[in-house]
């Protein structure tokens, strides 16, 4: 869909909305991007994963409810996947910068106008913010509200490996550039079950430009609201239909898809950690040769820590050949 307030503007931002049978959440999303109160150009582009519900005619009665917004709506005839819903939203999309919108959350009117302009100020490839939780019951709660400056690769693997979730893994809580958003949804393809589930998706798509040398910035400022869900919702989200093991398995998945594409330097007590962590995952064997498998430099280094294991492992697969 596109809405355009600003052609002129020098930059151009693209909402992108992916969404399957939630009509009702999804014109809570639509809402809050017509209510955005940045002047540039501003595009959202939804993409229907073959909804079942009426998703298509909730859109056209929006459409018509908001005149003043160019609407343009896809809608594919099978279902081809949220990993490939997600890539062809990115593709249809024409802004310079990225704005993921899960179709059950929403934005702070100012959102995409501060996420812009920090961008701008800060020279960065990706910028990310603070978030509001809502639960079925209520209450909200503030997430990444405490760490705003600088991101680094170091910080976003201290946040999933460390536990300490100071940093947000969902592309909603961010800004990202469109080249390194269809660059990440490439690389993510490696990821097997994981990327087909897109857990772990999310995390290589906001922070691949970070991996990649960018600069990155995150802001303490609460700018989208994340919904927790409720019984009966019209599509829960992943994080409430995977288990935590599930999830922490393929997040760790993606991080060494990003650490091992760009060569980054890990210290070695994360390394130590994410590999305890990885060695106590249900991985298969396939899985476990094919991407816990450190950056070829690091792993390669005479003398290194992961030249060690790199022997040990080596043991270990003859010893199994010899059976």
């Amino acid at each position: 869909m596109s809405i355009v307030k600003d052609a002129n503007a020098h930059n151009s931002v693209s909402v992108v909305i992916p969404t399957f049978n939630r009509s009702r959440l999804l014109m809570r999303a639509l809402d809050s991007v017509a209510a955005q109160t940045w002047p540039g150009h501003l595009e959202c582009v939804v993409v229907d994963n073959a909804s079942s519900d009426d998703t298509q005619r909730s859109l056209g009665e929006w459409s018509d409810s908001n005149p003043e917004i160019r609407l343009v709506a896809r809608r594919w005839p099978v279902n081809v996947g949220p990993l490939e819903n997600w890539s062809r939203g990115v593709d249809l999309a024409s802004g310079d910068w990225i704005k993921i919108l899960w179709s059950d959350d929403w934005l702070e009117p100012e959102a995409v106008g501060r996420l812009v302009r920090e961008a701008a100020r800060s020279d960065a490839g990706t910028v990310t913010c603070a978030a509001i939780h809502h639960s079925a019951d209520g209450r909200a709660t503030d997430m990444y509200a405490n760490s705003g400056g600088p991101v680094t690769p170091r910080d976003v693997i201290s946040s999933v490996v460390e536990s300490t979730a100071h940093l947000p893994v969902s592309p909603t809580a961010g800004l990202i550039r469109r080249d390194c958003a269809q660059e990440a949804l490439h690389l993510a393809r490696v990821l097997g079950t994981c990327g087909q589930r897109v857990i772990g998706v999310d995390l290589m798509m906001l922070y691949f430009d970070v991996f990649a040398g960018g600069a990155a910035v995150h802001l303490d400022e609460p700018l989208v609201h994340f919904w927790g869900g409720e019984v009966g919702d019209e599509d829960p989200s992943i994080t409430q239909t995977s288990r935590l093991g599930e999830l922490r398995t393929c997040y760790d998945a993606a991080l060494y898809q990003l650490i091992r594409r760009f060569d980054v330097a890990v210290d070695p007590d994360l390394w130590a950690l994410l590999r305890q962590r990885s060695a106590e995952s249900r991985l298969t064997r396939q899985h476990s040769a094919d991407l816990l498998a450190p950056p070829a430099v690091m792993w390669r280094r005479p003398g290194s820590l992961f030249g060690h294991l790199r022997g040990q492992i080596s043991k270990a697969r003859a010893a199994r050949r010899r059976r």
